[in-house]
């Protein structure tokens, strides 16, 4: 035979393993959320919607190709006031990722003499050395802002 199975090991999160290779999935499972929030689900499936997005690393390319701002702001307007809480913490969280990230292309634009295409590129090789699960958390979020 082939003796025991040997487990293989998981590659460590890095330059070869980060958040930006699981864009593609991460923009077809928040869709899938949109689907559902668009079925016009009952409270309980809706606040499990919203607990599962806060899983994913939502940048702008996700927000821009899900539409997922959108949804989240018709909860908003339900008058639930769990629902409401939620959705501002999730929208409060991405925009200040949004904003931090879009701090760093536009530096790398004016420090490096970069257009905005390359300016995002240096970022984004920047953001997945740094914070290769996608979350900008304590000594990931740190050395990112260096």
């Amino acid at each position: 035979g082939f003796g025991p199975a040997v487990p293989m090991a998981l590659p460590l999160p890095g330059p070869s393993l980060h958040s930006g290779l699981f864009r593609k999935r991460t923009i077809a499972e928040v869709h899938q959320c949109v689907q559902q929030l668009h079925q016009g689900l009952d409270r309980p499936r809706v606040l499990e919607v919203l607990d599962r997005l806060a899983d994913f690393v939502i940048d702008s390319v996700v927000l821009q190709q899900t539409g997922i701002v959108q949804e989240l702001k018709k909860l908003s307007s339900w008058g639930d006031a769990e629902i409401s809480s939620v959705v501002k913490d999730l929208r409060s969280l991405w925009k200040e990722d949004f904003l931090l990230r879009d701090q760093v292309v536009k530096g790398f634009c004016e420090r490096g003499g970069l257009d905005r295409k390359q300016g995002r590129d240096m970022e984004e090789g920047l953001f997945n050395s740094c914070c290769p699960l996608g979350f900008m958390d304590g000594e990931e979020k740190k050395n990112y802002t260096r």
